[in-house]
This record gives C-alpha cells, structure tokens and sequence, in this order.
C-alpha cells in the first residue's frame, strides 16, 4: 500500500529521532533499526541502501570524533578489522540482491539487538586477558562479512563487532565502542561509494538533509541521557519495546504481506 509521501516523510523522521536517541543511549548506532523501518514504510528498496549508509555516516562521524579527541581510538585493532571489511564493503555495496534476502538479514539483525539488550553486559567483559592469535584472525574474519553485509545492506555491524572484540579480548569497552564507530564510518562510505558508481542516486540531499537532522538531535540527546544511570535503564526498556514492535512489523512484512 503507497503511503502519501508527506506522511511518509513525516514518519521517517519520526522514527529515524526516536531510534537514534534509543540507539545512542545505550551505546549503538540504530543502522539496522532505520533499515528496517524504512522496509515496514515501503520506501521503495533501491532508496534504502544509500538512506541508511548516509545516516550511518554521519552518526558513526560524530562517534568517532568524540572517542578520537579522548584518546580512546584502537588504531590498530581498527585498521587491521578494516583492511579486511573495506574490500568487502565496496563489493557488497556493487551488488543488487533480491529484497527478501535483505528484509530477511534485517530481521536476524533485529533479533540479535533484541538479545543484546537482553543478555549482553559490556561490564561483564573487562580486558583481562591476552589476546590470541586466533583471536585477530577471527576478528579480521569476521570484519570481512559485517563490511560486506554494511555495503551490501547498510548495517553498520557495530552491534556484533563491539561484543566480538570484547569476548576476543581484543580491547577494553570504551575502545570496543570507538573501534565500532571507525568501523561504520569506514565501510559505510566505502558501500555508498559503490553504490554511487554502479547506480543513479535515487534522492536528492534536500530530500536527505531532514533525516540527517533527526538521527543527529536524536543521537546527541541520547548521548546525554546515557550519562544517568538511571535514564539508561528505562530508555533501554523503551528501545527492547521499539526493537520487538519492529520486529514483528517486520516479520508480517515478511511472511504476510510479501514484498
């Protein structure tokens, strides 16, 4: 069903605020949540890709500059993960796939948020101890599929880098969370620019910019109200409560509806 483009824009920037601000206040960027409620909103699928790289670059930009001026950047865990994933990303962001293939890694995205939320406690998982070799051939291995999937999809791949890098030890919680912003960064403006090479953009910036404007005010406040624990913990209940309404949106959209 065509939705006025009107209401339409007006509910993406709705719910692109109320993700950004949910995301970001417990440490994730939200580029697998606009992917996918821009698929339940029926914005036609050859937009999706270049939206959700475009929002991932400028939320993981304003990451990476606040760890960057701390001094928290794993330079070398970051550059090893992208000397693999970045490849991946341009091939990934040249290809066209058949949309239930990617509605479908949407929803499994989805899913792992919603465990995440649920199970996952960085705090749990301090750098304790050395790591091993094996650990950054798994993590290279691993930065290949998330920047193939980013360029091909538009998921940052935050959500599973950061927790790879510390149950691998590779480093600590704020240098997990840097080293995932430098990783978003990186491989989403690889996968936009293939998909600038190999198709027409289907949007002007005017059309883009209110979006930007809304995952930026969203990601900012969420950053501030991350500071009180307490403010964490019931916008951690709102974002489960976003994730599991989106998840099943989803999935009808999936199973039910068709594509």
């Amino acid at each position: 069903m065509l939705i006025d483009p009107w209401l339409l824009n007006s509910l993406l920037i709705s719910v692109f605020f109320v993700s950004a601000l949910l995301h970001s206040s417990v440490g994730l960027g939200g580029g697998s949540s606009y992917t996918a409620w821009m698929v339940i909103l029926a914005v036609p699928s050859l937009m999706i890709p270049f939206i959700a790289l475009s929002l991932n670059v400028l939320v993981s930009s304003l990451v990476c500059i606040q760890f960057t001026r701390k001094g928290l950047m794993p330079w070398k865990i970051l550059g090893l993960v992208l000397l693999f994933s970045m490849p991946a990303a341009y091939i990934g962001g040249s290809m066209q796939v058949d949309a239930m293939v990617i509605h479908s890694l949407l929803l499994i995205s989805l899913v792992v948020i919603f465990f995440r939320l649920i199970y996952f406690h960085p705090h749990n998982y301090q750098q304790n101890k050395i790591a091993t070799p094996a650990a950054y051939i798994s993590i290279a291995a691993l930065g290949a599929v998330l920047g193939f999937l980013a360029g091909l999809v538009g998921i940052g791949g935050g959500i599973y880098l950061v927790p790879a890098l510390l149950l691998l030890h590779l480093a600590g919680i704020k240098q997990a969370a840097a080293c995932g912003g430098g990783f978003i960064l990186c491989n989403s403006v690889v996968g936009l620019l293939a998909k600038w090479q190999t198709q027409v953009i289907p949007f002007t910036f005017e059309e883009l910019a209110p979006y930007l404007v809304a995952v930026a005010v969203g990601g900012i406040l969420g950053s501030q109200f991350s500071i009180s624990q307490k403010n964490q913990r019931i916008l951690q209940r709102l974002l489960l409560w976003v994730v599991i309404i989106a998840c099943l949106l989803l999935a009808r959209r999936i199973f039910l509806v068709g594509l």
